[in-house]
Parts: C-alpha cells; sequence; structure tokens
C-alpha cells in the first residue's frame, strides 16, 4: 500500500460488508473485526502465531441500545450479558492487564466495569457531553484507551481530550461517582 496516495489502494471486507473497526486485544493475543452490518469477526490466527503466550478465550463487545456482551470465544456463545448505558455504546477499552473495561457512550458518560464480576467500579457522568448551542456531527466519547500506569485517555466529539487516573486496583473498589 502506497502511504502517500491520496487514497487507499485495497478496502477489506469481512463478508459483504465494509470492515467498520478493528480492536486489538491488550495482550496482542487476537483481534476482532467488526462489520458496517453489526457482523463481529474474531480470524482464529492466534492460535498459530503466538502459542507461547496464555490466550484469552474470551472478547467485550458493546452495542446501540447500551448494552455490553462478554463472549466466550472458544464456545463462539455470549457468557453475560450487562445493560450499561441508556444511550448507544460508542467505544470500549479493555485494561493491559484485562481485569476491567471502560466504556463510553454517546451522551458523554464513561463507566468502568469489573471484567471477572461485572460489577461498576467507576461512572464519569457527562465526561464529554455537548455543551454547545450549535449541533456537533457527532456527540459523546468517541475514543478510549488505558494504558499501563493505569491511565484512562478519552476523547469526545466535543473536541476534547481528557486523562483521568484510575485508583490503584490492589484493593475491591466500590463505585465511586466522579462528578
Amino acid at each position: 500500500m502506497n502511504l502517500r496516495a491520496r487514497a487507499p489502494r485495497h478496502k477489506l471486507y469481512a463478508r459483504h460488508a465494509p470492515i467498520k473497526c478493528v480492536a486489538l486485544s491488550p495482550r496482542e493475543d487476537y483481534y476482532a473485526i467488526g462489520a458496517a452490518d453489526g457482523d463481529i469477526k474474531v480470524p482464529p490466527h492466534a492460535q498459530h502465531t503466538a502459542p507461547h503466550r496464555h490466550i484469552t478465550q474470551r472478547a467485550v463487545s458493546c452495542g446501540r441500545r447500551g448494552d455490553v456482551l462478554e463472549w466466550n470465544l472458544r464456545a463462539r456463545a455470549p457468557r453475560h450479558k450487562l445493560h450499561a448505558h441508556h444511550a448507544p455504546i460508542k467505544c470500549v477499552a479493555l485494561s493491559p492487564r484485562e481485569d476491567y473495561y471502560a466504556i463510553g457512550a454517546a451522551d458523554g458518560d464513561i463507566k468502568v466495569f469489573s471484567l471477572a464480576t461485572h460489577q461498576l467500579l467507576y461512572t464519569f457522568a457527562g465526561e464529554h457531553a455537548r455543551s454547545s448551542f450549535f449541533k456537533h456531527i457527532g456527540q459523546g466519547v468517541t475514543q478510549i484507551h488505558i494504558d499501563n500506569a493505569g491511565r484512562l485517555f478519552s476523547c469526545g466529539a466535543d473536541g476534547t481530550m481528557k486523562v483521568r487516573k484510575l485508583p490503584e486496583r490492589d484493593s475491591p473498589p466500590l463505585h465511586q461517582p466522579q462528578y
């Protein structure tokens, strides 16, 4: 692929629909492809390319109705379903240790859940809420990332990027709303 070209030379498709997003697991064991028609595909390359690593057998997906699904990749079936938001979920990020995940919604809220217990750990209400009179093209949280130092990076359709330090995970935290 020529990086200086104005238009991409190749377009990837998942079955018959264009790819909408691609996500790599924090341990780089596998990746998931989300298509515009709603399909999610997890290619089986991890078993062949990384035999020395512990391969995670679960994935997290989110949807327009505010639902979060934890999937068992081996059985290809959902393990747990959680209604997390009243607005559509726009992005999700796993922690590097894969013990918790953060989700950002179209209403601007960010929530952090435990992957083991599915309990709400932290809420950041209105983190990227639309506060302008003029209508933006998009709204809410558009991208989210958790790094090795426990920092939560978020970008919003309001044009801001915010960084929060999440508390240490040694002791079991209680739900602490942050306003």
